[in-house]
């Protein structure tokens, strides 16, 4: 399988091509950075340096391919609202022209389900979202626009994606340094999942996905947030986090980020899992440990 992959040197993305490579699969990727590619594994020759932007060149490219996996995106941390449309709709409506009138079999889409309140909800993937936050509503708008195009357009929307980098590292940094802080009582459920069965997914989606077809990615067992919190101050042999008024929590850090955050909802994996995915890790409280230890194994002097 030829595929061609943006945001591969991401969180997710990196993950992603080095699991197409692993299993054989021809990539080219979409860079800004090409030292930070070539790290990855790949050849100068399968790098294309540019930006979502980059339309010409991209169209030459994913010609040359038999699959797409669009999955550069700021992501809910973003508080430039400006910036986080710009990338996640209309950087979208970019690579999805420059994929227009190619004979690829999918163009598989990293999504989110994390677009707002659902009030402890199970979330479906054959049901309507409710976005209440900027970034929830430029993910839904990113595919809705997506499924009016004539593409094979494979939907995946993971959860909560934690892991030994993005959001997660940022996080365990802080908690190092004492701020140990949670917006609200995180009495609020988080359907959360190991980047790395969400790099399973996208691949997985890639060789066989439907098009037309959206599917939830997460692990077994929701947890609440202030388990998940604790568990990561634990492992780091420090204190309980200290709850913070949200109203303060979003003058600090965003008040998208925070709505983010303190929304409640569970997600249904059964569809993901009928296309033959399961997850290696299918409970973050087991997980957790090993990830802490990784992200200060991997650089201690940062965390």
């Amino acid at each position: 399988m030829r595929a061609f992959v943006t945001g591969a040197t991401g969180f997710v993305g990196s993950r992603v091509v080095k699991l197409l490579l692993a299993q054989g699969h021809e990539v080219t990727v979409l860079a800004r950075s090409v030292a930070k590619a070539k790290g990855l594994g790949l050849p100068a020759e399968r790098i294309l340096e540019g930006d979502l932007f980059t339309i010409g060149k991209m169209r030459e490219w994913i010609r040359r391919s038999d699959v797409v996996l669009h999955l550069a995106a700021e992501i809910a941390t973003q508080k430039d609202e400006k910036k986080l449309w710009k990338i996640d709709v209309e950087g979208t409506d970019a690579v999805a022209e420059a994929a227009e009138g190619s004979k690829i079999a999918r163009f598989v889409f990293a999504s989110t389900v994390v677009v707002g309140e659902a009030n402890g909800a199970v979330l479906k993937p054959d049901e309507p979202l409710v976005p209440t936050t900027m970034y929830g509503k430029a993910k839904q708008e990113a595919e809705r626009r997506l499924r009016r195009m004539e593409l094979p357009v494979v939907i995946l929307r993971p959860s909560h994606i934690y892991g030994p980098g993005g959001w997660y590292a940022e996080l365990v940094h802080d908690f190092v340094h004492g701020r140990r802080f949670m917006p609200g009582r995180g009495d609020n459920w988080w359907d959360v999942v190991h980047v790395d069965d969400v790099a399973r997914a996208l691949v997985l989606l890639a060789e066989k996905g439907e098009p037309g077809q959206i599917y939830h990615c997460v692990d077994d067992n929701p947890i609440r947030m202030r388990d998940f919190f604790e568990i990561t101050a634990h492992a780091l042999g420090k204190g309980k986090p200290r709850a913070v008024p949200v109203f303060l929590a979003k003058w600090l850090r965003g008040k998208g980020p925070v709505e983010s955050a303190v929304r409640s909802a569970r997600s249904d994996n059964a569809k993901l899992k009928a296309l033959g995915w399961k997850p290696q890790y299918p409970d973050s409280k087991d997980a957790i440990h090993d990830v802490v230890k990784e992200l200060i194994g991997m650089s201690p002097a940062r965390v």
